[in-house]
């Protein structure tokens, strides 16, 4: 009966994907492999993805977190670092996506906004 949860909920998964808009993986999965993928939407959420172990995680984040951001800009409300990544010249959903990697210290492998 898990298995049936699990692959129900790739399967959900990958309807979000197709549907949701834009979305950019900074690698190929072969969907053997962990992945983890940020959600931007208006909140932020993290969504791990273990086929070997087969369990799925969700870690959603509070938008009034501070979190650091990368190249120095200091810390900035969750909420707000997508747009910061936008006004500094870079691509909104990298510079979150690696802020939160590094804050996390947990590899993210892509989003969608």
């Amino acid at each position: 009966m898990r298995k049936l949860g699990f692959l129900a909920f790739v399967i959900l998964l990958l309807i979000l994907i197709i549907f949701s808009g834009k979305f950019f993986f900074q690698r190929v999965w072969d969907g053997k492999n962990k992945i983890n993928i940020v959600f931007i939407n208006p909140k932020v959420f993290i969504l791990s993805l273990d086929p070997q172990g087969k369990r799925a995680t969700i870690l959603s984040l509070p938008p009034k977190t501070f979190l650091e951001t990368i190249h120095g800009y200091g810390d900035y409300p969750l909420e707000s670092v997508y747009k910061l990544g936008e006004q500094e010249g870079y691509n909104g959903g990298d510079f979150l996506s690696s802020s939160l990697q590094e804050n996390l210290r947990v590899p993210i492998d892509g989003y969608i906004f």
